[in-house]
């Protein structure tokens, strides 16, 4: 394999885990109306661009001549080279491929089997496509004779691929709009466990798109399949004399009947296949794999289905889910939401949290849960208690370093009394400046409770910082760190009242932005007693 080609590493500007849905555009020389929102290459969840370490000028976003080919095998780290197909590599881009169409089909060549393909054009993408072997390596890759090897391909025309490497001559996805002044396709595409999707479909079930007003990529396929077959007798398409159905049908080898009836192969169009005519029985036993399967609702079966590997399950309304792939499961009744699963939240620090509806579970932190436990052991309880016949609560949000908090003198049956003291802290802000990633998590602070004055029980909380990769002001990163704990006391020494209060008595927080920042940043601490007796 080239060793440019294995030398490629590539990795995404911004943002934490790992990107799964993309948007991708191309657009042609002469486009001068392009719609809102609109975005040139290929970019991320959050539209990020991607780029290679090593070859800075090949970017995911880049408008240079004729083909960009990206590439992946999961969404996380993607491949990126630029081809002057048009120019036959008159412009040389940056890579160890050379431009050239023979150039494209080699890298198409080197690319691993499977890899998701993502195919794009800019400027002028016509000339020379179907050189040098390049036609047949997009077919390789879901590309169809159809749409990229038709001759109604005018220049300055604009076209996508969303494809696989081995995947097969039109298996893949494609969009395409003829030359002019509104050429331009876009497109939404999802990486679901290596395998790309849109709306939902396999991209070889995705309806394909010629146009930008919605028309199909079937008003290419006259040329491609043989536009003279049923014209009137006499009609001439250029020098060639038209075929009448009756004529096609049955001259020699055009006979799709007679040759299926003299064992040899022929390729049947599925789209002429009478809907509804191939039944059960026409079908082998166990020849139907997954990938073939498009249902809504397979709710006929009744099975005992045994060991099941799966993604996601969620009910219709999506109040809950169990996302098995990233080992979660979610209640979320549009409200309040509850989240268990193996390391969530804003620094990964949570196995289970509850509190107000977050669209991210990157926002789930200490400071707005009503309750949590954490992957190191602590916990925190911050919501309504019904446990015994009398309740005192009392809280403090104050930043300070010896923040403190009382329930002042309160009365008591002399039965046992349940306090718990939960402290939690948070810090976040967003970095203006050069920032690498980094983590820590030698966070601590120290909280005392009294009864009446004295010492009862000390807890040491702990917590972690993070920060997120930060180039600039228009690509910031972001840090941010949090402590939390809890502890339990149960007292009974009796008597008609008592004052329990509750003080910090050392915060031990984290480093900061690496180089300081010139945004503000938000921090938060809360002291709480919530007291009950049995």
């Amino acid at each position: 394999m080239d060793s440019a080609f294995d030398s490629a590493k590539w990795s995404g500007v911004s943002g934490a885990g790992k990107p799964l849905t993309f948007t991708v555009g191309a657009r042609g020389n002469q486009t001068s109306s392009l719609p809102s929102g609109y975005n040139h290459g290929l970019r991320g969840p959050d539209g990020q661009v991607y780029w290679d370490g090593s070859y800075p000028n090949l970017r995911t976003d880049a408008y240079n001549r004729s083909y960009t080919v990206c590439w992946t095998n999961g969404g996380e780290v993607w491949g990126i080279r630029h081809f002057d197909v048009y120019g036959n590599g008159a412009v040389a881009y940056e890579g160890g491929y050379g431009s050239s169409a023979g150039s494209m089909a080699h890298l198409l060549r080197d690319i691993s089997f499977v890899s998701t393909i993502v195919t794009y054009t800019s400027d002028e993408p016509s000339g020379n496509r179907l050189n040098e072997g390049l036609a047949a390596e997009m077919y390789n890759c879901g590309a169809s004779r159809s749409v990229f090897g038709s001759s109604n391909f005018p220049a300055w025309s604009s076209y996508l691929l969303i494809g696989q490497k081995g995947v097969g001559e039109g298996n893949g996805t494609e969009y395409f709009s003829a030359g002019g002044p509104s050429s331009y396709v876009r497109a939404t595409f999802s990486i679901v466990n290596g395998v790309p999707s849109i709306g939902g479909a396999s991209i070889k079930d995705a309806r394909d798109l010629a146009f930008s007003d919605g028309r199909g990529v079937d008003v290419l396929r006259g040329v491609a399949e043989g536009a003279t077959v049923g014209a009137p007798s006499g009609t001439m398409v250029g020098n060639t004399e038209a075929q009448t159905v009756t004529n096609w049908a049955y001259t020699g080898q055009q006979d799709p009947a007679g040759r299926i009836n003299r064992g040899e192969t022929t390729t049947i169009n599925g789209g002429r296949i009478t809907t509804g005519s191939i039944t059960a029985n026409q079908i082998a036993a166990n020849t139907i794999t997954a990938d073939r399967l498009n249902v809504t609702s397979l709710s006929a079966l009744s099975a005992n289905i045994g060991d099941v590997t799966a993604g996601v399950v969620r009910n219709a309304s999506g109040s809950a889910k169990f996302d098995l792939n990233a080992g979660r499961i979610i209640f979320d009744n549009g409200s309040v939401m509850k989240v268990s699963g193996n390391g969530f939240g804003s620094s990964g620090q949570f196995i289970e949290w509850f509190g107000p509806r977050k669209a991210n579970l990157a926002d789930c932190t200490e400071a707005n849960a009503n309750y949590y436990l954490k992957t190191d052991g602590s916990s925190y309880f911050g919501g309504s208690l019904s446990a015994g016949t009398t309740k005192n609560a009392i809280g403090t949000t104050s930043t300070a370093t010896n923040a403190n908090v009382t329930t002042g003198l309160v009365g008591s049956r002399g039965g046992t009394r349940v306090v718990v003291l939960s402290y939690s802290w948070s810090w976040s802000q967003s970095v203006d400046k050069f920032q690498n990633e980094g983590s820590g998590s030698d966070l601590s602070a120290q909280i005392v409770l009294s009864r009446n004055g004295a010492d009862v029980a000390t807890r040491t909380a702990t917590g972690s910082w993070y920060r997120d990769p930060a180039f600039s002001a228009d690509e910031p990163g972001s840090y941010r760190e949090g402590i939390g704990g809890s502890l339990t006391f149960t007292d009974n020494s009796g008597g008609t009242t008592v004052t329990y209060s509750a003080r910090l008595t050392g915060r031990n927080t984290g480093p900061g932005p690496q180089n300081g920042s010139n945004r503000g940043g938000i921090a938060t601490q809360n002291i709480s007693i919530v007291q009950t007796e049995q």
